[in-house]
Formats: structure tokens, C-alpha cells, sequence
């Protein structure tokens, strides 16, 4: 959890035990172009013409070809909270919450878990 105030320092925390945290701040390298529609009518249309260079973005450094897996950090350090979950909510807004509407899907249907999604304004 972040706690940002005007004119304050930035205070990230974990939400479980309140601790806090010193955070990696990445800066992103994008140019003007890649936030914008790039010529595209409509921004859900340049996200579809993106897909691809989306998916790859998303498995770089984590796609391991050799052993055939896919290694997320997050889901690694979680794992036995998530296999033992009696329940997950996926919160997500705009185009995420499609995906999140299929993460629901699978969960329920192959690992037996209630799920329920929740929409975000």
C-alpha cells in the first residue's frame, strides 16, 4: 500500500503486518507515441493492434523455453496462500476487467475455487 500526501514523503507499507517498505522506483522509458493513439481512431484499437508486443512484454524474463514454465515472483513467493485460497477476487477496471472476467473463469472452473470479480470506477 502507498500512502502519497502533497508536500509529504512517499510511505509504501505491506498491507498485512503495516511494516515498511524501502521501494524499487523503476522509471519508465516510453516516448510520447506509446501513450498516445498513434494514429489509431480509438485507444481500444491501437490496444488490439498491440496484443502482440503486449504478450511478449509480459513473458520477458519470465518465460523459462528450457524447463517449459512460466515463473511469475509473485505467484512463486505466494504460492501455498494461493493453493490453500477458499476464495480470490480479481479487482480490476476498464479493459483489465475482461481479463479478469476470464481469470474468474478459470479458477472456478479448473481449480474448484470460488471466485467473484469486482468492478473498479
Amino acid at each position: 500500500m502507498a500512502v502519497v500526501r502533497l508536500g509529504k514523503e512517499i510511505k509504501v507499507r505491506k498491507i498485512h503486518d503495516d511494516s515498511l517498505v524501502d521501494p524499487y522506483i523503476q522509471e519508465l522509458q516510453l516516448n510520447l507515441e506509446q501513450i498516445e493513439k498513434a494514429g489509431y481512431d480509438h485507444f481500444m484499437l491501437k490496444e488490439i493492434y498491440e496484443q502482440p508486443d503486449a504478450i511478449t512484454d509480459t513473458y520477458r524474463g519470465r518465460m523459462l523455453v528450457e524447463e517449459g514454465i512460466i515463473r511469475m515472483a509473485g505467484v512463486d513467493d505466494n504460492m501455498a496462500r494461493i493453493a490453500n485460497a477458499k476464495r480470490i477476487i480479481i479487482v480490476a477496471c476498464g479493459t483489465s476487467w475482461h481479463a479478469g472476467l476470464v481469470a474468474e473463469y478459470i479458477f472456478e472452473d479448473l481449480a474448484r475455487t470460488p471466485g467473484g470479480s469486482r468492478i473498479c470506477f
